[in-house]
């Protein structure tokens, strides 16, 4: 059945399981919605109706509109105004009419903090120090008017990075229709050398906000804003929080490896039950043993859970002798094994295999995972594997699919993974500065933000470090198919 039938068509597509009699409420409740949505048509533009205790604006679509604009237009979420027009959000016609819900929240101003006014015409200095690695695609050609030539293929990290850079224009398009003010500079930086010259520049020294994508090794360059609480740093990198340790005012959006692990075993600490057997699985690599430790730790923070830890000498150890001793009849058994070789992870799959039939599995892995080429799918499912990541796209969401066909309109490519990460985090901080202004940090505690990619869920870091996001997606895979199973 279709997920977008209204409760009214459910309800009709049953009515063959219940009684005759009861088919006149049917009928009815079908005539009232009809009623109701003649009645809607019937309003004029900016009426504001009252619909089961809830109030809405009364908005007719006109050509050319989109969620994004009519979201914007109104300040509220694209996810608002889903869930406020379900059926109808994703084949917007013009004189389509919408219902735009009315917010009723309002801040709370504590008495001895005077409430701040963020001046219409403020513009934010942002600059966006990205590695394109121009250097790299283009070859000297004195024949040409600019003496460049762009080689056939962009490198990886170029394309990757031109991803990024097109998902933070399109939030800032979005932004600018809710009236924020931003002056841009964009910097291409791709080795320590450019990072540090371009440290210089003036538009560098005078910005806000530096927004970045670069690796955890050129990163470190930045370090040297640690004594400053301006520029704002929002690291859009991997790894990159030990980077610019001693910045109170950088921003993290992508969790740590090691940060990632220890959520992961946050979320089996509150999820299993104090029979469960925890158990990790690693070879002698030091980063299996952090990551093994970083999990471990997380669980054993509750004095009643334990968990037994196996080493191996080598990836192709026999398991039988090293893990059967802690196996539990009748209990849950949540493996850890923290490895990205593809041939070892297999092993432990087929080992676990054949034990299914006698214990209950629960099998964690890594987010690499759900790349492995010969691992059986079947297999995954049958010890109820899981993975954590720090990103994860819901392609069927309506807001998914009004920025995909925003970014198509404007780019005429599909949006990667890239842009979704620079969407998320530039309307973020975006939001953040009109509702804020540059002083945003002490509001972020507490708050959770649903981006397209991920959630965000900044905690302060100990002493005078900056701000991590603390968020991982919870995958498991079922049907053949990674389903997210936490919130």
């Amino acid at each position: 059945m279709n997920a977008k039938y209204t409760l009214t068509q459910r309800i009709l597509c049953h009515r063959t399981k219940f009684c005759i009699l009861n088919s006149a409420f049917f009928i009815l409740l079908s005539l009232q919605a009809s009623a109701q949505h003649q009645e809607l048509n019937d309003r004029n533009e900016g009426d504001t109706v009252v619909i089961n205790k809830k109030s809405y604006i009364i908005h007719k679509c006109q050509k050319g509109e989109t969620v994004f604009s009519i979201a914007a237009k109104y300040h509220v979420s694209v996810n608002d105004l889903d869930n406020a027009n379900k059926d109808i959000i994703n084949n917007l016609k013009k004189n389509t009419v919408l219902l735009i819900p009315v917010s009723k929240k309002k801040e709370e101003v504590k008495k001895d903090e005077p409430k701040m006014i963020l001046p219409k015409d403020i513009i934010y200095k942002i600059v966006l120090l990205i590695p394109f690695n121009e250097n790299k695609n283009y070859t000297a050609d004195s024949t040409l008017a600019n003496g460049n030539f762009l080689n056939g293929t962009l490198e990886r990290e170029t394309t990757a990075s031109l991803e990024f850079y097109e998902g933070v224009l399109t939030a800032v398009d979005f932004l600018k229709m809710k009236g924020f003010k931003a002056r841009l500079s964009v910097i291409d930086v791709f080795d320590s050398a450019s990072v540090t010259k371009v440290k210089l520049k003036t538009e560098v020294k005078d910005a806000d906000i530096i927004i970045t994508n670069l690796g955890q090794n050129l990163a470190v360059l930045l370090s040297n804003y640690a004594a400053t609480d301006k520029p704002v740093i929002i690291s859009c990198g991997i790894n990159t929080s030990a980077s610019l340790k001693g910045n109170s005012n950088s921003f993290f959006t992508s969790p740590a490896s090691l940060l990632q692990c220890q959520q992961m075993g946050e979320y089996y600490k509150k999820e299993s039950s104090k029979k469960d057997k925890f158990i990790s699985i690693t070879t002698s690599l030091p980063k299996e043993m952090e990551r093994a430790n970083a999990f471990n730790n997380a669980v054993a923070n509750d004095n009643e859970l334990t968990i037994n830890k196996v080493k191996l000498d080598s990836a192709t150890q026999p398991l039988k002798l090293k893990v059967s001793q802690f196996l539990s009849k009748g209990n849950n058994n949540i493996i850890f094994v923290p490895t990205t070789d593809e041939a070892f992870a297999s092993n432990v799959i087929s080992y676990l295999k054949t034990m299914s039939a006698e214990f209950e599995f629960t099998l964690v892995g890594l987010p690499t995972w759900q790349y492995f080429q010969s691992v059986n799918p079947e297999d995954l499912q049958l010890l109820h594997t899981t993975i954590f990541s720090a990103v994860d796209i819901s392609y069927e969401s309506s807001s998914v699919v009004a920025f995909r066909k925003s970014f198509r309109d404007k780019y005429f490519t599909e949006p990667s993974e890239n842009a979704f990460v620079g969407y998320d985090a530039m309307l973020f901080f975006g939001e953040e500065l009109l509702s804020h202004g540059i002083n945003f940090s002490k509001h972020l505690i507490d708050k959770d933000f649903k981006g397209l990619s991920t959630s965000f869920r900044f905690v302060k870091e100990q002493g005078s470090n900056g701000f991590e996001n603390n968020y991982i997606s919870v995958l498991r895979f079922e049907d053949y198919a990674l389903k997210k199973i936490n919130r």
